[in-house]
């Protein structure tokens, strides 16, 4: 039987450089240094930008994976491109081919989250969604043989987040690794979000940092109520919002340390306050 994989074209688009030798080193170079630290990760949050804003936050959280051993991989991020709202979506690929190599999917659990009403398949979805695929680069060095279960995250209402944390939440075993695709604040009049005035750069990126700080620490708290009625209350422009609170209900019962990795601005390397997103690495660990 054939495989049925996808191509992604990110390198095409500027998203990370073109050429695979490239592409090795500055990712190598982004999980510099090695840790020392071998603390079991069970979860991670991270951005999914273009590697000129956001690799070196990508690779200061994805290096703690480097060398544990897992099962598989359960990737959510949100979809930017197609309108999905109640469900998550899943594809039919076998796996998905970068420059450096195809990333293997997990598939064969397809037709379980289908059928709990709560999912759907659709490539469609998938093929021009760069959230997930941002990150692949990264899996194929540091877990190249790990299956990745990979699900867009559409709008979700309280019931439906419940709901879907659930069902993941019986796919999850010890050696399983979340990876959670999100920005933060996305701020300026481009994204339709100017929370506060601002009568100098300075004060757009404190001004920001604030709004992800606030969700952040709640995040940091594996607070779920409180990130819940902040989202809910400040409308913060966290695209995924939604995926983050499936991780938090996901594991809210469990003892899981969680600490901010790194956290930068659009803004400190472009120097243009007139817009900026906010890049936040989170780990979770169990000690």
């Amino acid at each position: 039987m054939a495989n049925n994989s996808f191509k992604s074209i990110l390198h095409t688009k500027g998203w990370y450089p073109s050429n695979s030798n490239d592409l090795i080193a500055m990712i190598e170079q982004d999980l510099l240094p090695d840790i020392t630290e071998k603390v079991p990760i069970k979860a991670v949050i991270v951005p999914h930008a273009g590697y000129v804003f956001c690799s070196k936050v990508i690779g200061a959280v994805l290096r703690y994976v480097k060398g544990q051993q897992y099962s598989r991989i359960l990737m959510l991020g949100p979809s930017h491109y197609v309108e999905a709202r109640g469900i998550g979506v899943v594809c039919n690929y076998d796996s998905m081919e970068t420059i450096l190599g195809p990333v293997p999917f997990l598939k064969s659990i397809n037709t379980q989250l289908i059928n709990t009403g709560y999912f759907v398949e659709d490539n469609n979805v998938h093929q021009p969604e760069h959230a997930l695929q941002v990150l692949f680069p990264y899996l194929r060095i540091l877990q190249p043989d790990v299956p990745v279960i990979p699900i867009i995250i559409g709008q979700l209402n309280s019931l439906e987040i419940a709901e879907i944390s659930l069902i993941l939440k019986h796919l999850i075993d010890d050696q399983t690794l979340i990876v959670i695709s999100s920005d933060f604040t996305h701020y300026g009049k481009r994204f339709g979000y100017l929370p506060f005035q601002a009568s100098n750069d300075k004060a757009v990126s404190e001004g920001v940092r604030a709004i992800d700080m606030a969700a952040i620490n709640a995040i940091l708290d594996n607070d779920v109520s409180t990130y819940d009625r902040y989202i809910k209350q400040a409308q913060p422009t966290i695209c995924g919002r939604f995926a983050i609170q499936i991780l938090l209900e996901i594991i809210k019962d469990k003892k899981v340390e969680s600490s901010l990795v790194d956290y930068v601005q659009s803004g400190d390397i472009s120097r243009d306050w007139s817009h900026t997103v906010s890049y936040a690495g989170i780990r979770f660990s169990v000690s």
